[in-house]
């Protein structure tokens, strides 16, 4: 009688315990005592109930880093859509005040700004890129008083297909920051599109100071 008591007892605890875990609480204590089946059955619900906790734990810092990425993705958004709008209102205060070269280089700064914002991972047409290189040149006239001389080779029977976007504005850069920036003689950058037997070939060219031919 004792031992069948002992036994239901034991039974009735891990019963509760099946209950609990049941609910959603996995903060279960109190091992039940023993070297028999049951409480081996006990160390091993324990066990597993510890290895739920801690992927439901992994699982929700997980969500919260997914959370916290999306927050900081959109807030990058925000920013730039906050500085094209503010360019573009300033480009009107120019305009409204007969300032028509501020007017035009504030609103070459929207422009790539929105560009940037709009395009994203997505895909754009040649044209689209043309423009954005476009827009930077002038930016970056202006900011250097006209110390590059930018000239286009353009076929645009072609420049409606489409590309990567964001691809041709950081080559032209790098083409401005690393080739032709402090050499001594006014900078020459050239883009040329044309149609190929394989598609569209584009070509950034420069009059810096060039690489090694290895490299």
């Amino acid at each position: 009688w004792l031992y069948s008591r002992n036994f239901s007892v034991r039974i009735r605890c891990l019963v509760q315990k099946f209950h609990k875990a049941e609910t959603g609480d996995l903060n279960i204590y109190g091992p039940i005592s023993g070297n028999d089946e049951v409480a081996e059955l006990d160390r091993q619900f324990s066990h597993m109930l510890g290895k739920l906790d801690a992927l439901i734990q992994k699982n929700y810092i997980r969500e919260l880093e997914n959370k916290e990425a999306q927050l900081k993705n959109l807030q990058l958004q925000i920013n730039p859509h906050f500085l094209f709008n503010s360019l573009n209102a300033g480009a009107q205060l120019a305009m409204m005040e007969n300032a028509e070269k501020t007017c035009i280089f504030l609103d070459k700064m929207a422009d790539f700004f929105r560009y940037n914002v709009k395009k994203g991972l997505e895909d754009a047409t040649i044209e689209d890129e043309i423009e954005a290189v476009e827009n930077y040149i002038y930016i970056q006239n202006v900011r250097f008083a006209g110390e590059i001389q930018y000239e286009e080779d353009i076929d645009w029977a072609v420049t409606g297909q489409k590309m990567p976007s964001m691809i041709l504005q950081p080559i032209v850069e790098n083409a401005v920051r690393h080739g032709i920036r402090e050499i001594g003689r006014q900078g020459k950058i050239l883009l040329k599109v044309q149609a190929v037997e394989d598609g569209v070939r584009i070509t950034v060219k420069d009059n810096g100071k060039g690489i090694e031919k290895e490299r």
